[in-house]
Protein backbone atom coordinates (compact mmCIF):
# COMPACT_ATOMS: atom_id res chain seq x y z
CA UNK A 1 0.00 0.00 0.00
CA UNK A 2 1.57 3.57 -0.16
CA UNK A 3 2.13 5.33 2.68
CA UNK A 4 1.73 9.11 2.31
CA UNK A 5 2.15 11.80 4.39
CA UNK A 6 -0.61 12.68 7.06
CA UNK A 7 -0.48 16.53 6.62
CA UNK A 8 -1.56 18.15 3.65
CA UNK A 9 0.05 21.01 2.18
CA UNK A 10 -1.59 24.15 2.69
CA UNK A 11 -3.60 25.79 -0.83
CA UNK A 12 -3.78 29.65 -1.09
CA UNK A 13 -2.56 30.14 2.70
CA UNK A 14 -5.47 28.05 4.01
CA UNK A 15 -5.46 24.68 5.63
CA UNK A 16 -6.28 21.79 3.14
CA UNK A 17 -8.70 18.80 5.59
CA UNK A 18 -9.24 16.66 3.28
CA UNK A 19 -8.14 14.56 0.23
CA UNK A 20 -10.42 13.14 -2.41
CA UNK A 21 -10.01 10.95 -5.71
CA UNK A 22 -11.98 10.59 -8.57
CA UNK A 23 -11.41 8.44 -11.62
CA UNK A 24 -12.63 9.33 -15.32
CA UNK A 25 -12.66 7.47 -18.50
CA UNK A 26 -12.84 4.30 -16.21
CA UNK A 27 -15.47 2.54 -18.92
CA UNK A 28 -12.93 3.10 -21.60
CA UNK A 29 -10.43 0.75 -19.62
CA UNK A 30 -13.10 -1.35 -18.71
CA UNK A 31 -14.06 -1.97 -22.27
CA UNK A 32 -11.07 -2.56 -24.14
CA UNK A 33 -10.31 -5.24 -20.85
CA UNK A 34 -13.78 -6.58 -21.71
CA UNK A 35 -13.36 -6.95 -25.63
CA UNK A 36 -10.07 -8.94 -24.86
CA UNK A 37 -11.55 -11.00 -22.11
CA UNK A 38 -15.29 -11.50 -22.06
CA UNK A 39 -17.25 -12.81 -19.34
CA UNK A 40 -20.30 -13.16 -18.01
CA UNK A 41 -20.79 -11.62 -14.57
CA UNK A 42 -23.50 -12.47 -12.13
CA UNK A 43 -25.69 -10.68 -9.64
CA UNK A 44 -23.99 -10.46 -5.74
CA UNK A 45 -20.93 -11.48 -7.33
CA UNK A 46 -17.35 -9.45 -5.93
CA UNK A 47 -15.46 -8.59 -8.46
CA UNK A 48 -11.91 -7.06 -7.96
CA UNK A 49 -10.71 -4.64 -10.31
CA UNK A 50 -7.20 -3.21 -10.49
CA UNK A 51 -6.75 0.00 -12.35
CA UNK A 52 -3.67 1.95 -12.92
CA UNK A 53 -4.70 6.39 -13.21
CA UNK A 54 -2.99 8.85 -13.89
CA UNK A 55 -3.59 12.51 -12.00
CA UNK A 56 -4.68 15.15 -14.80
CA UNK A 57 -6.10 17.68 -12.38
CA UNK A 58 -6.68 18.89 -9.17
CA UNK A 59 -9.05 21.23 -7.20
CA UNK A 60 -9.53 22.72 -4.64
CA UNK A 61 -12.77 23.13 -3.20
CA UNK A 62 -14.42 25.11 0.07
CA UNK A 63 -15.08 22.78 2.74
CA UNK A 64 -18.71 24.21 3.81
CA UNK A 65 -18.87 25.78 7.37
CA UNK A 66 -15.15 26.17 7.20
CA UNK A 67 -12.16 28.29 6.00
CA UNK A 68 -10.38 25.01 4.83
CA UNK A 69 -10.09 23.19 1.31
CA UNK A 70 -10.51 19.81 0.05
CA UNK A 71 -8.30 18.74 -2.19
CA UNK A 72 -9.77 16.87 -5.36
CA UNK A 73 -7.56 14.68 -7.39
CA UNK A 74 -9.03 14.30 -11.01
CA UNK A 75 -7.35 10.67 -12.71
CA UNK A 76 -7.82 9.15 -15.78
CA UNK A 77 -8.17 5.64 -16.01
CA UNK A 78 -5.42 3.54 -17.80
CA UNK A 79 -4.88 -0.17 -17.83
CA UNK A 80 -7.68 -2.04 -16.03
CA UNK A 81 -7.54 -5.87 -15.36
CA UNK A 82 -10.02 -7.69 -13.39
CA UNK A 83 -8.01 -9.99 -11.00
CA UNK A 84 -8.48 -13.05 -9.16
CA UNK A 85 -9.53 -11.72 -5.07
CA UNK A 86 -6.40 -13.51 -3.66
CA UNK A 87 -4.17 -11.02 -5.76
CA UNK A 88 -5.38 -8.23 -3.35
CA UNK A 89 -6.85 -9.94 -0.34
CA UNK A 90 -3.87 -8.80 1.92
CA UNK A 91 -4.24 -4.82 0.63
CA UNK A 92 -8.02 -4.80 1.01
CA UNK A 93 -8.15 -6.58 4.27
CA UNK A 94 -5.24 -4.34 6.05
CA UNK A 95 -7.09 -1.27 4.08
CA UNK A 96 -10.39 -2.11 6.10
CA UNK A 97 -9.23 -2.67 9.37
CA UNK A 98 -8.10 0.96 8.86
CA UNK A 99 -11.38 2.20 7.99
CA UNK A 100 -12.94 0.72 11.03
CA UNK A 101 -10.21 1.93 13.12
CA UNK A 102 -10.98 5.34 12.16
CA UNK A 103 -14.69 4.64 12.57
CA UNK A 104 -13.84 3.22 15.91
CA UNK A 105 -14.22 -0.19 15.09
CA UNK A 106 -12.63 -3.03 17.11
CA UNK A 107 -12.06 -6.62 15.97
CA UNK A 108 -11.83 -9.49 18.69
CA UNK A 109 -8.36 -11.47 17.84
CA UNK A 110 -9.63 -14.73 15.94
CA UNK A 111 -13.36 -13.32 14.91
CA UNK A 112 -11.85 -12.04 11.50
CA UNK A 113 -11.03 -14.68 8.89
CA UNK A 114 -7.05 -15.19 8.01
CA UNK A 115 -6.47 -13.38 11.43
CA UNK A 116 -3.19 -15.23 12.87
CA UNK A 117 -4.23 -13.34 16.52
Amino acid sequence: MANRKKKLSEFDGRDVLQATLTITKTGDGLSKTMAIDPAEFHIGEKLYVVMEVEVAKIRFDLIPDTEAFKRVHITEAGTVAIVDGGVVADVLSQQQKKIEAVAGVERLPGTTPGDKD
